[in-house]
């Protein structure tokens, strides 16, 4: 299984600065064949240390082990928060 891409991302108002919330759609692929999508939502925290801390949750339950597929979601918000892609 692969995350293909994260869509439909809308960003949550927070009112705290250094806490970034976020709503979108993981899109999976199974096999060749089979491609689906779930919602989630990620929140993106910035620490005093500089670094950045993500937590991931799927509002739709995937038929795949909750584990890895949250460390692949969370890999990838990762990335488009480095390449300056999120909302």
């Amino acid at each position: 299984m692969e995350l293909v891409e994260i869509r439909n991302i809308t960003r949550k108002d927070a009112p705290v600065l250094y806490r970034r919330s976020f709503d979108g759609e993981a899109v999976m692929k199974y096999d060749e064949a089979t491609v689906r999508a779930w919602r989630i939502a990620f929140v993106l925290e910035h620490t005093p240390t500089d670094g950045v801390q993500v937590q991931a949750e799927f509002v739709d339950q995937p038929d795949y082990p909750l584990v890895p597929a949250i460390r692949m979601v969370k890999d990838y918000v990762l990335q488009l928060d480095k390449k300056g892609m999120l909302p």
